[in-house]
């Protein structure tokens, strides 16, 4: 259970949505469960699929972005919509994004490299969702495609340990001299400089 979660007043979602994307807002409707929303997006050519879930009881809220169709602006579009997200969402709270269109990331990860050193990952960690994961399915994508999913700052044990961990992953790969400054040392630096700068409470844990 986690504490201090409250329910986001899903009575202005749409309007929200609508209000800071306008035009770009193809449908938005309630899901099947209560405080579930979906929303279709058309923006500069990408086309995403965004479910919002608002949060109940000891249920934090949660969003999963989509992308069904991409263009060359896609991570523009993609950093839009999770700081819209992020501030409709609020604290504990949590955003995941498919990356099975991004052939990069796709490739990072089966390197082994760190979620957080990827650019959707770097993504997300500027936004305030400091730790990253890869939530990958094998068993035939019963949940979904694979997505990495970013966490806001919980207080607990386990959030503490994950991102001193990750800290831990990105600072070996930055202190490798980062020869080339493509990816993932770059994202890998622009993680743990965030993370450096805005979550040094959590950090001190480690």
């Amino acid at each position: 259970m986690v504490l201090g979660v409250t329910s986001i007043s899903s009575a202005t979602i749409c309007n929200t949505i609508l209000e800071k994307l306008g035009s770009g807002v193809r449908k938005c409707s309630s899901g099947k469960a209560r405080g579930v929303y979906e929303i279709e997006l058309f923006i500069d050519g990408n086309i995403l699929l965004l479910t919002i879930f608002t949060g109940r009881e000891s249920y934090s809220p949660w969003a999963e972005i989509g992308v069904l169709n991409s263009s060359q602006n896609i991570f523009d579009v993609l950093e839009r919509i999770i700081s819209l997200v992020a501030e409709i969402l609020g604290t504990y709270s949590r955003i995941m994004v498919t990356y099975t269109w991004d052939q990069e990331t796709t490739s990072l990860l089966d390197r082994g490299v760190h979620p957080a050193a990827t650019r959707i990952g770097a993504i997300l960690v500027s936004r305030g969702y400091y730790v990253v994961r890869n939530m990958y399915f094998p068993e035939g994508y019963t949940e979904g495609s694979p997505k990495l999913v970013g966490e806001r700052y919980v207080n607990n044990k386990w959030y503490t340990n994950e991102l001193c961990s990750e800290v831990e992953e990105l600072r070996k790969l930055v202190s490798g001299g980062c020869v080339e400054r493509g990816s993932p040392c770059a994202y890998a630096e622009v993680s743990l400089r965030n993370i450096l700068e805005h979550g040094t409470w959590v950090i001190d844990k480690c």
